[in-house]
């Protein structure tokens, strides 16, 4: 890590007027945990292209992530607000780009969404549950390979909460074949973020 580290700062004078560089630098600051200095980073690269999808999809998931390393309550819900926030706005865009890359903020909000609530133990309103479910339906056609598992994660949540009855079952639900099965797995592994996996 220290290498790469290295290689990234031996070529920033060469590509500091370049948004993709200060992106990548930012993800893998991001990936060593150091959240302060990935998003300084990755408000340098919006700095150069603000409509980045990518980029405003990077920041609005490092203030997620960040709120989901943190010990403490108070600065994890500033901080999950804040990407909350700006994710949503990525997920109610109807801007061309924003609308087809959906899936991919839909993705990354339900699974840190979930996982903020489990790792402070919080209660979950049923409006928040209606928000993610109605995220969810938005993109239910769409044949991204990540889906499955992120609807098998989302229903053992709502499995695990109680809260079952607020989501339809019928012969088109995607939901019918976690019924009555062992899905403790997709509540252990996290879902990939693919925009990252696709930047990396």
């Amino acid at each position: 890590n220290k290498d790469i580290k290295d290689i990234y700062f031996s070529v920033k004078e060469e590509y500091r007027e370049i948004s993709y560089y200060w992106l990548q630098l930012g993800l893998f600051q991001q990936s060593m945990g150091d959240f302060i200095s990935a998003y300084n980073y990755l408000e340098r690269s919006a700095s150069i292209r603000p409509k980045s999808y990518k980029i405003q999809h990077a920041i609005a998931r490092n203030y997620l992530r960040h709120s989901n390393s943190t010990q403490n309550l108070e600065e994890a819900l500033t901080l999950f607000k804040k990407g909350e926030k700006k994710m949503k706005e990525l997920i109610e865009s109807k801007e061309y780009a924003k609308e087809k890359a959906k899936s991919f903020s839909v993705n990354s909000f339900i699974v840190e969404k979930i996982k903020f609530i489990e790792r402070f133990n919080l209660q979950v309103s049923n409006s928040e549950i209606k928000y993610m479910k109605c995220a969810l339906d938005s993109i239910k056609g769409n044949p991204d390979p990540y889906m499955q598992r992120l609807y098998g994660k989302f229903y053992v949540f709502l499995e695990k909460h109680d809260k079952l009855d607020l989501i339809k079952f019928d012969i088109d639900s995607p939901y019918i074949k976690y019924i009555g099965k062992k899905n403790d797995l997709y509540m252990d592994d996290d879902v990939v973020d693919p925009v990252v996996e696709a930047i990396n």
